[in-house]
């Protein structure tokens, strides 16, 4: 089973199938220095990250700061 190794922030590179389960911590930045760290899962990278995404308060533009497999 592959496992996905930390990355920078592009999520295209992701349609790998990730290790069962699929979850990837998200690291966020927004202009004004706001953090704020997410956990999104999925069968593929690409679907983990956006669900991290979608969790994060939308009345922000984010960034992607970087991204790591979750893991307890």
């Amino acid at each position: 089973m592959e496992q996905v190794r930390r990355r920078g922030a592009h999520p295209a590179e992701g349609s790998r199938r990730l290790w069962s389960p699929g979850a990837v911590r998200l690291a966020l930045e927004c202009p004004d220095g706001e953090c704020w760290l997410a956990i999104g899962g999925g069968e593929t990278l690409e679907q983990a990250l956006e669900h991290a995404l979608k969790s994060a308060p939308s009345q922000t533009r984010w960034r992607v700061a970087g991204w790591s497999p979750y893991r307890d």
